[in-house]
């Protein structure tokens, strides 16, 4: 039997659960700054005065609850390696690693909570355009019905420089 102070797994668990959330939000934050770039725009942040506006372009709604997920998702795994790191102690009053766990615990807590909070706040007011989603499928598949033949694997290439040549010949 280890004494609770060398025995440091239920705060490692705790942070690495902590990661595992924030890592899980941070995918859906990640889907939403892809699928609400412009070139795309098939979702949008909830708006909000002063929000997430562009400083450059007025027209321009950044999605900023999305990338504070994603940047707390891209943090917590790095503060529970810090606990994993802790946990080696020696004797049974280990000097300094266990007073190690406090700030980045706390702070994975913090983070974790904040990226819970933000993403109910952005699941809750996410705008979904399903006629863009449309758009950009019938795109897709008008771009692939030209290619003449199944796609197959390992002809990302030669779709990708038909999208190319597609997309060259609307603009000219």
């Amino acid at each position: 039997m280890l004494p609770w102070h060398t025995l440091r797994t239920p705060v490692t668990d705790l942070a690495c659960a902590l990661a595992a959330v924030t890592g899980a939000l941070g995918k859906l934050a990640t889907d939403v700054i892809l699928l609400a770039q412009s070139e795309v725009g098939e979702v949008a942040e909830p708006a909000a005065p002063g929000r997430g506006a562009s400083s450059a372009m007025a027209h321009k709604r950044n999605p900023v609850l999305a990338t504070m997920i994603r940047s707390a998702a891209v943090q917590a795994p790095a503060l529970a390696q810090i606990l994993l790191t802790a946990r080696v102690a020696e004797h049974e009053r280990p000097a300094g690693s266990w007073h190690a766990e406090w700030q980045p615990l706390r702070e994975c807590l913090r983070l974790a909570g904040g990226a819970a909070e933000t993403a109910a706040e952005l699941a809750e007011g996410l705008e979904v355009f399903p006629e863009r989603m449309r758009h950009n499928l019938d795109h897709l598949l008008t771009v692939l019905a030209e290619h003449g033949e199944d796609p197959g694997v390992g002809s990302a290439p030669a779709l990708v420089d038909r999208a190319l040549q597609h997309h060259q010949g609307k603009a000219s």
